[in-house]
């Protein structure tokens, strides 16, 4: 297109400045953030297209803005610029996606850049302070900052309190902030674990949350982290955990297994993929092929972990309507066998390993479950399974519930009959 006069473009430019930055608030707001907003975008794209102003002063300068509209509108420039803003129908975002220059960010990132982010995530607004947390686990060795901003902690911030504190956030801040949490502690602890510098105890912590942040109960953004997670540290299936005790240890591999399976079976095809690859490292193969191989590790790994996989929540969620005919609950009951179809191949595979190549019967199966060493790990990842599976095997007649999975059944009766 024709290239813009320049004195024009300087004129635009400075009154657009004096807009945004030198303006007092009127009595008559209304429109006003917006309007200031729109006019931040003109401006960066002029100040991109014709290099008529300083972009790195431009950006600090808006971070510090009184209104929120402003510093939002300068945390999308940066999500622009690492490529990571959502797609919309902004014809502002849609025009500085394409003339936006990454290398800008070299400029941008001076000492006091860190520090205004910070400073952003202290902000009321929720948009801003996903935005900036966001940005800050993408300029990468943010986690100390992060921390220090949050809970104003006064002292020396180490790895161990990086870690509880990000853990912390995980659990407890808003869900629209827990991928964004988990991606910088993801980051945070790999980068441990592949230098040695992390001990097992606080592996497990981590293990732990990124389990909890595997099940379908989570958003997609989430579970893809968790995924992450599973694909830079795979090996921690040989990890020495020598310093944990027995139950520990037994924890720490059944919820790296729980946390594998659970992923496997996703929803979302690119997430079952992507566990696929890691599973079966030579070469693609389907999450079904993939389940295969990881079942041949299984075995490999003993009778407790087969059992704690065949009776694994899988954190199905079964919906059932109490005022429907007989006819439609006909049609709910299909239902409730398809959502645990899958869990449910998972617990007959096992179930034949334990018999084929164990003799466990349900009476080996029960005292493995009450082993101290195994105990609280069956009651963390099979949770209600656990009894239900004590009541079935010991002969107890159960009331029909919808809820009830089915695959308890299957296992008490593959188990029935083998020789002890």
């Amino acid at each position: 297109s024709p290239t813009a006069p320049e004195d024009i473009i300087n004129e635009i430019c400075s009154h657009l400045h004096t807009l945004i930055f030198d303006t007092l608030p009127t009595a008559i707001s209304a429109g006003r953030d917006v309007c200031l907003a729109n006019a931040l975008y003109l401006y960066l794209i002029l100040a991109t297209r014709y290099h008529v102003a300083d972009q790195s002063t431009l950006v600090h300068r808006a971070l510090q803005h009184k209104s929120y509209e402003v510093i939002l509108t300068a945390l999308n420039y940066l999500l622009i610029l690492h490529k990571q803003l959502e797609p919309d129908n902004n014809m502002f975002h849609e025009h500085l996606v394409s003339i936006a220059d990454p290398s800008t960010l070299k400029e941008i990132k001076n000492k006091d850049y860190i520090q205004l982010l910070c400073d952003v995530l202290k902000s009321h607004y929720m948009e801003c302070r996903e935005k900036s947390l966001k940005i800050l686990v993408l300029e990468g060795n943010t986690q100390r900052d992060i921390i220090e901003t949050k809970y104003q902690t006064g002292v020396t911030v180490t790895d161990d309190m990086v870690i509880e504190k990000l853990i912390d956030c995980i659990q407890t801040e808003y869900e629209t902030l827990t991928h964004v949490y988990l991606q910088s502690l993801v980051n945070f602890v790999s980068e441990r674990i592949e230098a040695g510098s992390i001990c097992s105890r606080v592996v497990l912590d981590v293990v732990r949350t990124v389990y909890e942040c595997s099940s379908a109960e989570n958003c997609e953004s989430t579970r893809k982290v968790a995924v992450s997670f599973v694909e830079r540290n795979y090996q921690l299936f040989k990890m020495d955990t020598r310093q944990l005790t027995a139950a520990e240890q037994f924890e720490l591999q059944a919820t790296l297994w729980a946390t594998v399976i659970t992923l496997l079976e996703d929803d979302e095809e690119v997430i079952r993929q992507r566990v696929s690859g890691v599973v079966s490292a030579e070469q693609r193969v389907t999450p079904s092929r993939a389940a295969h191989v990881l079942l041949g590790a299984a075995r490999a790994a003993g009778p407790s972990l087969l059992a704690l996989v065949a009776l694994l929540d899988f954190q199905s969620v079964v919906v059932m309507a109490d005022d429907v005919s007989d006819e439609c609950r006909v049609f709910d009951q299909n239902e409730r066998y398809n959502i645990f179809q899958e869990e449910s191949i998972w617990t007959i595979a096992c179930a034949d390993i334990l018999v084929n190549e164990h003799k466990v019967n349900n009476s080996k199966l029960l005292e493995i479950i009450s082993r101290p060493e195994y105990e609280g790990t069956f009651q963390k990842l099979c949770k209600d399974n656990v009894e239900m599976y004590n009541k079935m095997a010991t002969g107890h007649k159960l009331p029909r519930s919808e809820a009830l999975n089915p695959k308890i059944q299957l296992l008490v009766d593959k188990l029935r009959d083998t020789a002890t």
